[in-house]
């Protein structure tokens, strides 16, 4: 955390998950392989040595296959098994997706993983396929139903940029009920405007750049920087208040003494 902002840093591969482990302001890591296909589950041996490196939240993505959020009954066994071996070797939470043909949220099978995850009294987060559902606002209702902890949303649109209004109105909504996790082209020449307009403390960034630590450190200096205007233009506001303290005190000192002559 820095200043109250919450970092989950979204690394797709062992080198990413050292460089985030590195930096006290990152709160969060979401593992995934093959990051080329938006994300998928990670093989056993490699989250072991994951689990073993770091020692900050992980966020298991468990995601079979690239393309669509549409599952078979295997594929959703093998979502099932793959969720539960990360939850018995030390994953901090799951994140999951998975839609029906009509592109409405799959209530069943996120209720089932939802009771799976809290069982283990981790978290359970609804990632991007939520972005791909028919209708946002009937989607984070029945999440909410459900007992959903948070939701990583881009808006329903490429980017949170481009999402940036719908990421908004979601947070005003329904922020009290369900964390709103913005994630999706996040970095260091929008960030503090994109957090400022959607109304939360907390962002998803992955580390895809052509140097991903530099990427990570242009972001927490962003952050920085704001922060320093803002204590500036705080500074510079309270001396503007003891000055016009200052100058009411003197003139009430100066009517109490016309008053005692």
């Amino acid at each position: 955390m820095l200043y109250g902002i919450k970092i989950e840093i979204c690394a797709g591969s062992l080198p990413d998950i050292e460089t985030a482990d590195k930096y006290t302001e990152v709160d969060r890591i979401e593992i995934n392989s093959h990051l080329e296909d938006d994300g998928l589950s990670m093989d056993p041996d490699t989250y072991r040595k994951a689990r073993q490196m770091s020692t900050k939240q992980l966020m298991c993505m468990v995601r079979p296959r690239g393309g669509n959020f549409v599952y078979s009954s295997e594929e959703k066994e093998k979502i099932f098994q793959q969720a539960r071996f990360f939850l018995d070797h030390g994953a901090d939470g799951i994140v999951f997706g998975a839609l029906q043909e009509n592109r409405e949220l799959d209530r069943s099978f996120a209720s089932e993983m939802i009771e799976l995850i809290h069982s283990y009294h981790k978290e359970a987060v609804f990632h991007k396929a939520f972005d791909a559902s028919n209708d946002l606002d009937a989607a984070i209702k029945e999440l909410i139903s459900l007992h959903c902890d948070r939701i990583l949303t881009s808006g329903g649109r490429p980017d949170c940029t481009i999402g940036s209004d719908v990421l908004s109105c979601l947070q005003q909504e329904y922020g009290h009920a369900i964390e709103i996790l913005p994630g999706g082209g996040i970095r260091a020449e929008n960030v503090i405007a994109l957090l400022k307009k959607i109304g939360c403390s907390r962002f998803h960034m992955s580390l895809r750049a052509k140097d991903p630590e530099q990427k990570l450190i242009d972001v927490l200096e962003s952050l920085r920087e704001d922060h320093h205007h803002a204590q500036r233009v705080l500074t510079r506001e309270d001396q503007a208040m003891f000055d016009a303290d200052t100058y009411e005190n003197a003139m009430e000192d100066l009517t109490d003494t016309h008053d005692h002559f």
